[in-house]
């Protein structure tokens, strides 16, 4: 565990033996396809050279679909 994840933990008031056993929040894996090409979210941020908080942000929070969110970018 990274140093800065266990602070943030324990200033939130977790305790210190929860903080440091307890596992990483995993998220899912974010896959799509466009064209015949199916990739991580994290794989099309790197090929497109857009950055991979970027594309999330538009899809996840901004509600765009992944066409969209490949899109903005080149506006």
């Amino acid at each position: 565990m990274k140093k800065e994840a266990l602070r943030t933990r324990l200033a939130l008031g977790w305790e210190p033996e929860e903080a440091v056993t307890q596992p990483k929040r995993e998220l899912p894996t974010l896959q799509f396809t466009f064209g015949e090409k199916t990739l991580t979210l994290r794989g099309w941020a790197e090929q497109s050279g857009i950055k991979y908080h970027t594309l999330y942000s538009r899809i996840r929070t901004q509600g765009m679909s992944f066409e969209e969110a490949r899109q903005g970018a080149r506006r």
